[in-house]
């Protein structure tokens, strides 16, 4: 039959252990030898988001497998970037969990040391900043949805807190708003 989101959820969390425990060594210029499998893995990743947004701990979960990703693959896993972000930013504004948020985070945390990432160099162009935006139209437009802001405290929290690591981070990249 049909699997619950208990079983996805225990899935992930199996999958989210594989990839923190699992870190190979890979040499100057050879290719990581998970990104295949992630990349195979990704679409079944934004399918879960699309389809369990609303539910905060699948959610908690697919979260934390991208999170080991990015620990893992660091800079092998820029390629597929754009696209997690852009899921990302999807399911955050249709399902409003601040899991999405604390995402973003961490994207910026592990990301700007990649200055060609935020600088349009090679690659993606200014997806940092952009990252940073697009969280923050949806935050506000949850913010002016809201009765109180008491009502989305972890909205709240974790969207200052994406301001706060980026100002940190990125600080040449604050100043490219204009």
């Amino acid at each position: 039959g049909m699997m619950g989101s208990k079983e996805i959820e225990d899935l992930l969390d199996t999958l989210a252990v594989f990839l923190q425990h699992v870190v190979p060594r890979v040499g100057e210029g050879e290719s990581h030898p998970l990104l295949p499998f992630v990349g195979k893995m990704w679409p079944l990743l934004a399918a879960l988001l699309n389809l369990f947004g609303a539910e905060t701990r699948v959610c908690e979960s697919v979260t934390r497998v991208l999170r080991y990703c990015m620990d893992n693959l660091r800079h092998h896993l820029t390629p597929l970037l754009p696209e997690i972000v852009g899921a990302m930013v999807g399911a955050f504004r249709v399902h409003g969990s601040s899991s999405f948020l604390w995402m973003a985070k961490k994207i910026v945390k592990v990301y700007s040391r990649y200055v060609c990432w935020v600088y349009g160099i090679s690659g993606s162009g200014e997806e940092l900043r952009g990252v940073v935006e697009q969280m923050g139209v949806v935050s506000v437009g949850i913010f002016g949805a809201a009765k109180r802001l008491d009502d989305v405290p972890d909205v709240v929290t974790d969207y200052f807190g994406l301001l706060g690591e980026f100002a940190v981070d990125c600080p040449d990249g604050v100043g490219i708003w204009s």
